[in-house]
């Protein structure tokens, strides 16, 4: 599960914004419309020299989930609406944030995390077998500069022997990377079999990691999932979402889940109630802005044929 502070929080208590609204840069009216304008303009800004797990852009990923869901909207304005936030409405204006609110920014984003997390009921507890397949399978993708510093840019799980598959965009096709599992680092060349799939094949040097079974079967819409990534000292952290949606794609299809996909978990595996691959978590794709997808597992099965 979650642990350690929320990128939220962090964004909140080193300079955020005021409200979701502003992050966002639109006023409370927006409509719908502009809340998606605004959300696109602001992730191609993000896209431009950001990390991947840059915590700004967590944020306005989270805030555009909030925003474009009627009903988390709703909830959230009723919260501006509390004791912390009774002031006149102000327009927009683009300029530094009143620090004495940042506070209640706090406890409003700590509250619509929770209502989040627990609005489905308590969580069963991860299998401990999931936990342990996770630990051993997946890793980080980095990248390093000229001063040997690390640039995390996603995930990569093993499928075969030597073999890890990963979420394919121009930072990670084609290139020579470092694949870390906690403390212990192994280099990673890089390929892209079929251009038309936003999807990489990593040929790992002295990996030593367990490959994730890949399942043959879709699941169905409403069953548990679970979205698996690895923290930085190897520890295993999984989310459990369920299947909102399948969704038609080349040569099987992908899946549409309830835990929000931040950049970090680009390429990171989407696992079965049975700890199986049934997908890979992705941002480059066609389905639209704003919507976890996790791209077919058909794909990454086709990555152990290219030798």
């Amino acid at each position: 599960m979650i642990n350690g502070p929320s990128p939220f929080i962090m964004v909140a208590m080193y300079g955020g914004k005021d409200t979701l609204y502003e992050v966002l840069g639109v006023h409370r009216s927006a409509q719908p419309g502009d809340i998606v304008r605004a959300y696109r303009a602001k992730r191609t800004q993000l896209l431009v020299g950001s990390a991947p797990d840059d915590p700004q852009g967590v944020l306005v990923h989270e805030a555009y989930e909030v925003l474009s869901d009627p009903q988390k909207r709703a909830a959230y304005d009723a919260s501006l609406r509390g004791d912390a936030f009774l002031r006149p409405e102000r327009a927009f204006t683009g300029k530094g944030p009143k620090y004495g609110l940042i506070a209640a920014a706090v406890v409003v984003v700590i509250a619509l995390l929770a209502w989040w997390r627990f609005s489905a009921g308590p969580a069963e507890a991860i299998p401990q077998e999931i936990v342990a397949r996770v630990a051993t399978a997946v890793g980080r993708v980095e990248r390093l500069d000229m001063q040997g510093r690390s640039l995390l840019l996603g995930h990569a799980y093993a499928i075969d022997p030597g073999v890890m598959g990963t979420s394919c965009n121009p930072a990670v096709a084609n290139t020579q990377l470092v694949v870390s599992f906690g403390t212990r680092r192994a280099s990673a060349q890089s390929s892209q079999p079929d251009k038309r799939k936003p999807i990489c094949r990593l040929a790992v040097v002295s990996a030593g990691s367990w490959p994730l079974g890949i399942s043959r079967d879709e699941p169905k819409v409403g069953e548990k999932v679970y979205a698996a990534i690895v923290k930085s000292n190897g520890d295993a952290d999984i989310i459990e979402g369920k299947v909102k949606a399948l969704l038609p794609a080349e040569g099987g299809r992908a899946i549409e889940f309830s835990v929000p996909v931040l950049p970090a978990m680009e390429g990171a595996p989407l696992l079965d109630a049975d700890g199986r691959v049934i997908g890979m978590m992705s941002l480059h794709h066609a389905f639209g802005a704003g919507r976890s997808i996790a791209l077919p597992a058909a794909w990454v099965a086709a990555l152990r044929a290219e030798k």
